[in-house]
């Protein structure tokens, strides 16, 4: 064994439960359609996806392009009088578009791939793929510092760095490393001295104003609590689980979703009721949930609500939030097989993070991350920022 590429949708019927099409994301591979050498590059070979793609990748495990789009993705379809020299970039190869080939001409030296085209594999067609000339092997590494490689950064940087900027960098490091660690109030006191002491090198870095953008982010979401959540943290909890996604961490990802959708219900129960979800007033309440509030009463005597609860209050009062989310409860409102409020739950309840032993898979992360975006309308929050290490180097 050489290398390995994530594969969790093989086949067939594997793709069926694939998430959307992106850079990257194989679906659904069926078989190798052939294969060229590329000056520079090596030998690369063109795979066949069951779901209208095809996708170049080198020998070495590189992966290159999709080539084509995915069938469920609104693609165009053929012209009625198709012409030499078209270019069917957005169109597809069709699902199970079995058959073709990919292959240099030896005359004319061009790469060229055959088979199926249209949603229904309306024909079959030869056609060049350009840019395959432009593809070069980066150099022997880039290094970026974001994530999970603040200590790694620290550690180069404090060989590497002239003193100066040394300290510049720690303590970008330093704060990013905070904020990812909820901890937005020591997050947002690095930043000042950053921007206090370096404000010539964040220029010249190019980030000037990202990191400004990000202190006003932390300015909105260092002091929240239980009495004034607000939509920033709301959306930071979200990203901290982006950001747990992009590494591979499912479980981890899952929990921190969970708790925005509960930070959901908080957020508009307070504003609703006046009061929070770890100490309810029964007056306040709807009849409907008055007649069960005696099993949530507390040893100190407090009531406290917790995710259903919360938005069954909200709901039985007839607030928009609590509709959302029992409309999006049990039925699909998006593609055929979406997913749920319920089965997010049942996915989360099932993890190990939380009450089961079942490790969350990136397909029903993936669909949870979406429902909760979308069904709530949840902003955009403010992304991390990335160096090069060329960058730290021109300093």
């Amino acid at each position: 064994l050489l290398w390995t590429y994530p594969n969790p949708w093989p086949g067939v019927h594997g793709s069926h439960k694939a998430p959307q099409s992106k850079f990257g994301r194989i679906i659904g591979p069926l078989y190798v359609l052939g294969s060229a050498n590329v000056k520079g590059v090596g030998e690369i070979f063109c795979l066949s996806g069951n779901l209208g793609e095809r996708y170049l990748m080198t020998t070495d495990g590189l992966f290159i392009a999709n080539l084509f789009k995915d069938t469920r993705a609104a693609p165009d379809s053929l012209p009625d009088k198709p012409e030499r020299g078209m270019i069917i970039n957005d169109c597809t190869a069709g699902g199970e578009g079995f058959g073709g080939s990919f292959f240099k001409n030896p005359i004319d030296g061009k790469i060229y791939l055959e088979g199926p085209v249209g949603r229904c594999r309306t024909a079959s067609l030869v056609a060049e793929v350009k840019g395959i000339e432009n593809i070069k092997r980066f150099p022997d590494m880039k290094i970026t510092f974001t994530k999970a490689q603040y200590n790694e950064a620290m550690k180069l940087i404090e060989k590497k760095a002239e003193e100066e900027k040394k300290e510049f960098l720690l303590k970008l490091c330093r704060a990013y490393d905070l904020w990812d660690k909820f901890d937005f109030e020591g997050a947002l006191s690095l930043l000042k001295e950053v921007s206090k002491s370096s404000d010539d090198l964040l220029g010249k870095c190019g980030i000037k104003s990202k990191v400004e953008k990000s202190k006003e982010y932390l300015h909105k979401i260092k002091d929240c609590s239980m009495d004034n959540l607000n939509d920033e943290i709301i959306s930071e909890v979200i990203n901290n689980a982006v950001r747990r996604y992009e590494e591979g961490k499912y479980d981890d990802a899952m929990a921190r979703l969970y708790r925005a959708l509960e930070m959901i219900g908080q957020k508009r129960f307070k504003e609703v009721f006046g009061c929070t979800t770890d100490n309810v007033k029964e007056e306040k309440m709807p009849d409907e949930i008055k007649n069960k509030i005696k099993s949530k009463v507390r040893y100190d005597g407090k009531i406290k609500f917790g995710l259903f609860d919360t938005f069954d209050a909200l709901y039985y009062k007839g607030d928009e939030i609590g509709k959302k989310f029992y409309t999006h409860f049990d039925v699909v409102h998006s593609e055929k097989d979406g997913i749920t409020f319920k089965k997010m739950l049942g996915i989360r309840n099932s993890s190990i993070l939380a009450h089961g032993i079942v490790p969350v898979k990136e397909a029903g992360l993936d669909q949870a991350l979406k429902l909760v975006k979308d069904v709530f309308n949840i902003k955009e929050g403010v992304s991390f920022i990335k160096l090069d290490w060329k960058d730290i180097l021109a300093l």
